[in-house]
C-alpha cells in the first residue's frame, strides 16, 4: 500500500480513473500535468498491483480501475480518508 501512495502522480491517476470511469493515456497526461513517460510507467505499475485493467479501443488504451479486484475497493477508501485528513489539516 505504501508503494502505491508514495507517487503523487499516482494518486491523481487513481482519483481521475475513481471519478471518470474510464479514459485514455493522453488525457491522464493533460488532466495530471505529467509526461506521457511518467504516465505510462504508473500505469504499468498499477496494472501490476491489478488496481488498473487497461484494453484498446481504436488504436487507443483505455485505463480503468479493476473494480472486480476487492483491493480496488479498499485503495477508494483510503484514497476518501486521505483527502478528508487533509481538508481537516487546512481547517486547523
Amino acid at each position: 500500500m505504501e508503494k502505491l501512495f508514495a507517487s503523487t502522480c499516482r494518486v491523481r491517476i487513481l482519483k481521475i480513473l475513481a471519478s471518470k470511469g474510464e479514459t485514455n493515456i493522453m488525457e491522464l497526461v493533460h488532466q495530471t500535468n505529467s509526461t506521457w513517460s511518467e504516465i505510462d510507467r504508473n500505469i504499468k505499475l498499477l496494472k501490476k498491483m491489478e488496481i488498473v485493467s487497461t484494453r484498446f479501443y481504436q488504436n487507443r488504451r483505455l485505463i480503468k480501475l479493476n473494480e472486480k479486484e476487492g483491493k480496488v475497493k479498499v485503495v477508494l477508501k483510503a484514497l476518501r480518508m486521505l483527502e478528508m485528513a487533509n481538508l481537516d489539516q487546512l481547517l486547523i
